[in-house]
């Protein structure tokens, strides 16, 4: 949850700072690493990808976020990450 906290930031409060861009890169690189089940971490890369008008990148991001979120929501969350 941590890595995707930071990618947050670096798109909002901290996006106009030298780097931002390549530190919210860095932070959702680790958090998918960590894990690719977590919702937070789909969604900061749908975000950025949005924002960096990479739209195909952006909905395959979001659709898996979308798919982890219906699985905690149906109460078969075994392999999703907690919240």
């Amino acid at each position: 949850k941590g890595y995707a906290s930071v990618a947050e930031l670096f798109v909002t409060d901290l996006c106009d700072e030298d780097g931002a861009e390549q530190q919210c890169e860095a932070a959702l690189k680790s958090a998918l690493q960590c894990s690719e089940m977590s919702a937070e971490a789909q969604y900061g890369a749908a975000n950025l990808r949005f924002i960096q008008g990479k739209r195909e990148d952006a909905g395959f991001h979001l659709k898996k976020c979308i798919q982890i979120l219906q699985t905690v929501l149906s109460g078969s969350s075994e392999n999703v990450d907690d919240y």
